[in-house]
């Protein structure tokens, strides 16, 4: 776990209750596996692997702590989701700033939580007194993520890079510029040049590691929907690949 903040989703607690499953099916794998050889050893240091985690009394009573700072943090968003005057929702926040403060004299992280908060208040509720400012930043976040999957079906790449981010909406003019220009300053390459240079077994590799990571993600993707599910489908294929040892 990176970070022991107020968590605006139980992402790492979410994991440590996942990696809890997982090892409960290792542990069913084991139990069915009777014959000994390399994968029963890496069914073992999965398994070893898992427990260091699962079975640390620090990350207990962080996952503990942080389900108490999520159920605090939870009062406070309910309150600035669910609006009204703006005299209503500052006073509801404003009690709940108390809370903080009185929960901050045993915990320096509550006291992290007011400052922000204080240090924010002058410009937190002008969204309750016009409705056309817009009370959080999603919908720049709901552009910046079309931007992602435009960029992922066009390359293959889950990930972008920030600088590509940043310099998206002006991209357009430096590729015109490398094209155009390039030459002009004494560099003997031009974007086409650089495109054409790429030979067919790159393009091949390239393709593989997209194929790949395509299948990769498929499967990812399914764990995320149903975990249970997967994890189920995990220990029947361990007994059946054992059934076919006896």
């Amino acid at each position: 776990m990176t970070c022991d903040d107020f968590p605006f989703d139980l992402y790492y607690v979410e994991l440590y209750d996942r990696m809890k499953q997982v090892r409960n099916v290792v542990r069913k794998c084991l139990a069915d596996c009777k014959q000994e050889g390399e994968y029963q050893r890496s069914l073992l240091e999965i398994e070893r692997v898992l427990a260091e985690v699962v079975k640390d009394d620090q990350i207990r009573k962080l996952v503990k702590r942080l389900k108490e700072y999520y159920k605090d943090f939870q009062r406070l968003r309910r309150i600035l989701e669910h609006g009204g005057s703006r005299a209503e929702v500052e006073a509801r926040v404003r009690g709940c700033v108390n809370l903080f403060k009185r929960r901050g004299k045993k915990d320096a992280r509550y006291r992290k939580v007011v400052k922000q908060i204080r240090s924010a208040w002058e410009g937190l509720f002008h969204c309750y007194d016009d409705q056309r400012i817009p009370r959080t930043n999603n919908d720049l976040e709901n552009f910046v993520r079309r931007l992602r999957g435009l960029w992922r079906r066009i390359t293959g790449c889950s990930v972008m890079d920030e600088w590509i981010l940043f310099h998206a909406p002006d991209a357009v003019y430096l590729f015109n510029f490398l094209d155009g220009h390039l030459r002009e300053l004494g560099v003997d390459v031009t974007l086409k040049d650089a495109m054409a240079s790429v030979d067919r077994e790159t393009y091949t590799a390239v393709l593989r590691e997209r194929a790949a990571r395509k299948s990769g993600d498929r499967f990812r993707r399914r764990v995320n929907r149903n975990p249970k599910e997967a994890l189920k489908e995990i220990i029947e294929e361990n007994r059946k690949l054992h059934r076919s040892f006896d």
